[in-house]
Order: structure tokens, then sequence, then C-alpha cells
């Protein structure tokens, strides 16, 4: 955590890890002045970061792709977009430049996550480079500064089907249309004296339901990982949509009988053999709905009339299995 790194101290492993470039004069003096009244190395480390996500310019025609667009003195004193190397290189030579010993590293971001199959797509697209420094007690621990895009936090991405399939909004608005009226009932009476809010009243309250809601929508993404997710709508198709659709009745019927929400980690079919365990009037049907949600959203031939009609009987007799 910040506080336990702001207790620890960046420790000199190597000499090479602090070793700046001839005619670095103004990247180090540089980096004083943006650490200057520091009291940690962890601290020195998030100035270095803040300074270049406020004034670094990203070059949005490199988001994944390891090549340099500047050299570290047009980035950093030209105003000269960066690439994600430029901003790791930046960051890298600004730390030595406080007396941090520092590397840089590369890999890839999460990728594109698949919320059925809970796997991860990583592409070339997905490199990505990074400062690391070294801390005595942690180790190498991460410092990125590239204000990526495709590095903001859940809720973003994905086709509008698929935002509803994930998100559960249905539930969320019948929630907070359930709790709004006790809520706003005692401040309204009152207000509803004022001829202005007999007018404005209704559209306060339709904003007020809408931030409940996206309030309550925004809590639940937290639990998701972030990153993008698949657009199954990019495969056409009016009932693999529908099919869709109904499994997710059938996942929301599961988490009011049982009181489970899917966790980002788990599978349709792991979540719903789960729930199914010690229920065999509806395991049968959990385990049809896996397969055929398994072909609407990957399988590229249209989903049969039959399979749509079959799944609207199953989602009805499992509204009929009364508590389990």
């Amino acid at each position: 955590t910040p506080e336990r790194l702001r207790n620890d101290a960046a420790r000199n492993i190597d000499p090479r890890l602090r070793h700046l470039p001839l005619g670095s004069t103004r990247i180090k003096n540089l980096s004083q002045k943006i650490t200057e009244g520091a009291t940690s190395d962890f601290d020195k480390a998030e100035r270095i970061v803040n300074f270049l996500t406020q004034e670094g310019k990203f070059d949005p025609n490199r988001p994944g792709d390891l090549l340099s667009s500047a050299t570290p003195d047009q980035f950093l004193f030209q105003g000269r977009p960066g690439s994600a190397l430029d901003y790791a290189s930046a960051t890298v030579l600004l730390a030595r430049g406080a007396g941090l010993p520092a590397r840089m590293a590369v890999g890839y971001l999460p990728g594109v996550r698949d919320p059925l199959s809970g796997a991860y797509m990583v592409r070339e697209s997905d490199a990505h480079a990074w400062a690391e420094v070294y801390f005595a007690r942690y180790g190498w621990v991460p410092f990125d500064a590239a204000p990526r895009e495709d590095l903001v936090v859940p809720g973003g991405g994905g086709s509008r089907l698929h935002r509803f399939f994930q998100s559960g909004v249905g539930e969320n608005i019948y929630g907070a249309a359930k709790a709004a009226p006790a809520r706003l009932a005692p401040p309204t009476l009152e207000l509803l004296k004022n001829p202005l809010f007999s007018v404005l009243g209704p559209l306060v309250a339709l904003v007020m339901l809408v931030g409940r809601w996206l309030y309550t929508r925004s809590s639940s993404d937290k639990a998701i990982m972030p990153g993008h997710r698949l657009p199954y709508s990019s495969l056409p198709g009016r009932r693999r949509r529908e099919l869709l659709r109904l499994y997710y009745q059938v996942e929301r019927l599961l988490r009011r009988r049982t009181g489970v929400r899917r966790s980002s980690w788990q599978t349709v079919g792991s979540y719903t053999t789960l729930r199914a365990t010690g229920q065999p009037e509806v395991q049968g049907h959990l385990s049809w709905f896996a397969r055929a949600v398994w072909h609407a959203a990957y399988n590229p031939v249209e989903v049969p009339e039959s399979m749509l009609e079959e799944a609207r009987v199953r989602l009805t007799q499992l509204k009929s299995q009364g508590r389990w």
C-alpha cells in the first residue's frame, strides 16, 4: 500500500540503476525541482508520475506501439507527444535524477476480458512499457504515467447489448425506483408548497433517481476487473441477441433466489453449476442455458428458432419452480 511504501526506502542494489547518460543535467535539475520537499522515496516517485501525467502529451497514434516518438529532451522540454515507451523512459530518467534506483519494464496490459469464459484475449496492441523503482522491503514497484485510454477503469467499452448483459441495469433501476419514494417523500412534501418546485419537482426527482442508479451501477462495477469487454453484438442475429437477453433473466433469477451474484472471474458454466448444486430440479435447465449461451456468444451460425423457443420454455419452468 502507499503508506507501507512511504515507510520503506529505495535501495541501491546496483549503481547502474542510478546512472544517468552524459548531458542529463537538465533532466536532473528538473527531477530535483519536481521532488523538492518530498518526505519519502515513494512520494518522490509519485510526484514524478503526476508531473508526467499532467504535463506530458501522449501520442494517440501509438497506443500499443513500443517505439519512441521523441527523445527525452523533446518529450520533457519541447512538448513533443510521446509513446508509452517515452513515458517510461522519462519516468526512469527522472527517478534516477532524484537518486532512486529505477529501470524500465515491458509487457502486456490485461487485454479484452470475456465475461462468459473468464479468459483474457491479449493482443499485440496491448503491449505496454512502464517504470519500476526498487524498494528495500518490497522489491520492484511499478510506476506508470502513460495516460492510455484503454487503461480507463470499468464501465466503458463494449456494445450497448453487452453492457446491458453484464451490468444488470434492469435490476438496478428497479432497486433505485423502489427505494426512491421513502427517501424523497418528506423533503418533497415540504417543497411542494413552493409553486416553482411544483413545476421543476418531477425533473428534480428524475435526476435524483438516475443519479442513484448511476451510483448503484458504479458501485457494482468496482467488483469487475478493469479492461475492455467483448461486444457480442458483433455477431449478427436477432435470435442470438434474444437468447442472450433470456440468459440474463436466468442470471437475475439466480441472484434473487440464491442471493449470490456471478463474480467477475466466474464463467457462466461454473456459476450455474455451483448454483444448481443440490437442486436436481433446476440443474438440467441451467446446464442447458450454459451451453446455449455459448452458442449465442461464439458460434457464427445464427441461433435456431427451436433453440430460442426452448429457452423461453425453460425460463418459464425455472420461474415456476418456486423457492430453490
